[in-house]
């Protein structure tokens, strides 16, 4: 029978996840697993930091990129400067999609590491807000939107979200500036505009629960009758999806 010091020190030792080998060396269990989601921690605030890089590249590019957009005088000049424009916008889009591939992959490790996020996740939405509505700013920067027609939608998004303030009202709006740049994208070019979709195909079926649970949190903001509809036509998709 051990003593009950010594049986009092395992139990605590066992409690703290530690064990004790027959050579009195103590060896914490576990340890590699909570070394591998402090990682997966890190790696997700890291992505979610790079996001606001890519944001931060979308305005300087759009911003500066022009004086290299291509000019010169006449018809060759005119289509040098159209093609400098689709470049800038090529450019805007495929930083979007890297953004948009960082959120992916940060949401994962996040949710695998099972740590909280601090500061980083917090800011995790707030920055794919920025990025969606910097993304669209900059195509029409680069003369595929009318600037004029971004600002009013804007303005109408800042009236709507301060009469009702929540997220699936901000989500209303951002919808279809997520979708713009697919539009933009296929305009530019119908193989860049498939690719585009195509990556959209294989992000939902790499993480369609995901995409469902979005939906879901969107549908719980609805006004009560809309909610009832859209609940119930959400289940009927999750049946069909199963």
């Amino acid at each position: 029978m051990l003593p009950l010091e010594r049986a009092l020190g395992i139990a605590i030792c066992r409690k703290a996840g530690v064990h004790i080998d027959r050579g009195g060396v103590l060896t914490r269990r576990g340890g590699g697993r909570q070394a591998t989601r402090r990682w997966a921690r890190a790696a997700a605030n890291t992505l979610t930091g790079l996001r606001a890089a890519i944001v931060t590249g979308m305005i300087l590019l759009a911003q500066f990129g022009h004086g290299v957009a291509g000019e010169g005088e006449g018809a060759a000049g005119g289509a040098q400067w159209a093609a400098g424009q689709a470049q800038g916008a090529v450019g805007t889009i495929l930083l979007g999609i890297i953004g948009w591939t960082t959120d992916i992959l940060d949401g994962k490790l996040g949710r695998y590491s099972g740590l909280p996020g601090g500061i980083w996740a917090a800011l995790d939405f707030p920055l794919d807000m920025t990025m969606a509505w910097v993304s669209l700013w900059a195509l029409a920067k680069w003369h595929f939107l009318p600037m004029g027609a971004l600002w009013c939608y804007a303005l109408a998004a800042v009236a709507a979200i301060l009469l009702r303030p929540s997220h699936t009202t901000v989500m209303a709006f951002a919808a279809p500036v997520v979708a713009v740049p697919v539009w933009v994208a296929w305009r530019i070019d119908p193989r860049l505009g498939s690719a585009y979709l195509l990556w959209i195909a294989v992000v939902l079926w790499l993480d369609w629960r995901r995409f469902w649970g979005v939906v879901g949190s969107f549908v719980e903001g609805l006004p009560p009758q809309p909610r009832h509809y859209f609940s119930h036509l959400l289940e009927r998709w999750l049946k069909i999806a199963e």
